[in-house]
């Protein structure tokens, strides 16, 4: 089950995502030629002080995603007056505050039963950062056998870094940062630490 920016209600994405000042590009396959957008050293989006909305909050979770000792956070926020219409964005930031990545979801994709609200959004939010997970790149399976669905591989992983850019991740090495969309989805990450950039590189999930 892929979330896609589209589905969210229009005003709820413009605001989220003019809090978060800049969108990178997502590398959605081709060539190399698709790179994240440049970084942006501001870090208004993730601030959620002196918010009056009824449904609001902001969990924060750092680790060493650029570098085997940086800094880097990964950032979950919600402001919205509404539980059950709000959208979460995610917020991937370097050492130095720069943009790494944002991805904004609906906030009851990750509610396994009940819906969410101001009672639970904590809950939810402290889940989200719990089950943030790292694993190497390098032990990444190949291209074709990772994204092909079938008896030995049911939930084969849906790509959305180009071919290319997948095998040098296993190549070049270095952490995944995978965190949930979606009770049963992640979004998985690679950053280049040799060439720059952050990447895009699969859903995981049904």
């Amino acid at each position: 089950m892929r979330t896609r920016l589209a589905a969210l209600p229009l005003l709820a994405f413009a605001a989220i995502f003019a809090a978060a000042c800049s969108e990178p590009a997502h590398d959605a396959g081709g060539d190399d030629s698709q790179s994240p957008a440049p970084p942006d050293q501001s870090r208004a989006g993730d601030e959620a002080t002196g918010s009056s909305s009824a449904c609001a909050g902001r969990q924060t979770r750092e680790i060493a995603f650029t570098g085997e000792d940086a800094a880097d956070t990964v950032t979950i926020r919600v402001d919205a007056q509404e539980c059950a219409e709000a959208a979460a964005l995610v917020t991937v930031r370097g050492p130095d505050g720069a943009l790494l990545f944002a991805e904004a979801f609906k906030l009851d994709a990750l509610a396994l039963t009940d819906p969410p609200s101001p009672g639970r959004l904590d809950n939810l939010l402290t889940s989200f950062t719990e089950n943030i997970s790292m694993r190497p790149a390098a032990e990444l399976g190949p291209f074709e056998a990772a994204t092909r669905e079938g008896p030995q591989n049911p939930v084969a992983i849906r790509p959305v870094a180009s071919r290319r850019i997948y095998e040098r991740a296993r190549e070049a090495g270095g952490p995944v940062l995978c965190f949930n969309i979606h009770y049963e989805t992640a979004a998985c990450l690679w950053h280049d630490a040799g060439r720059g950039g952050t990447f895009h590189l699969y859903y995981s999930g049904p």
